[in-house]
């Protein structure tokens, strides 16, 4: 299920970078063409399984953050630690809650995750980062979690990619239907004030 629905949201993301001509999304498609590809391969670093889809977002992440001045990088680490709490936390709820038999985790996380990056932001690529900051975080703190409880983690499975893509779909998907709304409210207001 999470592998199909991490095929469609990445190739859906594909798909909307090439019909949006600007040069950054058109980079943006190899990149993400390498991340599909990359997603089912996994390495094995001393007893530590890492996906390759993993390591090149974090590379990406940090070589993108290494760029800005170190205060925006400090305010955009601690900004994207509290979207990475609150997905480790929901990771963890699905363990120990019987609760999350009768909730989807994966959306609610989405969802937690965009509002989140919405209150904390409110330029659009801002809040990609924070996303990508806060997931890639939150799949850290997962890793030392499930490792002291002694279970085989994977940094950056599947079901992580699944849930980074959605998330990045379902934002791109509300600022586009947030600006249709303006566009409509203004049109309207013009009317009523002529």
């Amino acid at each position: 299920m999470h592998g199909l629905l991490f095929i469609l949201s990445s190739w859906t993301c594909v798909f909307i970078c090439h019909l949006n001509k600007e040069k950054l999304n058109q980079l943006t498609i190899p990149i993400l063409l390498v991340l599909i590809s990359g997603s089912y391969l996994t390495f094995n670093i001393d007893a530590i399984n890492v996906n390759i889809s993993f390591i090149i977002l974090f590379v990406l992440i940090s070589y993108f953050l290494s760029l800005l001045n170190k205060s925006v990088q400090i305010i955009l680490f601690i900004k994207g630690l509290i979207i990475g709490m609150v997905y480790s936390s929901m990771s963890i709820i699905v363990i120990y809650d019987p609760a999350s038999f009768f909730i989807n985790i994966f959306l609610s996380t989405s969802l937690l995750a965009i509002v989140l990056a919405l209150f904390l932001s409110k330029n659009f690529e801002e809040q990609i980062k924070l996303i990508l900051i806060g997931l890639i975080q939150g799949e850290i703190f997962n890793f030392f979690t499930f490792r002291s409880i002694k279970v085989d983690y994977v940094i950056g499975d599947i079901n992580w990619l699944a849930i980074l893509f959605a998330t990045i779909l379902l934002l791109i998907l509300v600022k586009s239907l947030s600006l249709r709304f303006a566009k409509r409210f203004v049109k309207g207001r013009k009317l009523i004030n002529n």
